[in-house]
């Protein structure tokens, strides 16, 4: 079966988190966009991506997309937008900033 681009995006943002060496437990947030997790049952992240090849990178955010954001805030403590920029990194950007 064939990697889904999504699950490529995703697989890189988790295994960052996972080569820190620290115990996780990583949990899908309920959303049908399936973009959003659960970090430790306290952090939530939420990650877009772009198949862009170069700068700058653009993201869409539909009223879905900010309405989940929103409902994770309310939910946990911490929330991040985790932005995956084609091959060339990573950004995360806190719920507040």
């Amino acid at each position: 079966m064939a990697i889904k681009e999504l699950e490529f995006y995703h697989g890189a943002v988790l295994k960052r988190l996972f080569s820190k060496k620290n115990s996780l437990n990583i949990s899908v947030f309920p959303n049908d966009t399936n973009c959003a997790y659960v970090i430790n049952n306290k952090i939530g992240i939420y990650i877009k991506h772009s198949t862009k090849k170069i700068s700058p990178w653009r993201f869409t955010f539909y009223k879905k997309h900010q309405d989940d954001l929103l409902m994770m805030k309310k939910l946990l403590p911490n929330v991040f937008l985790i932005l995956v920029c084609w091959h060339d990194g990573i950004a995360s950007i806190n719920f507040d900033d």
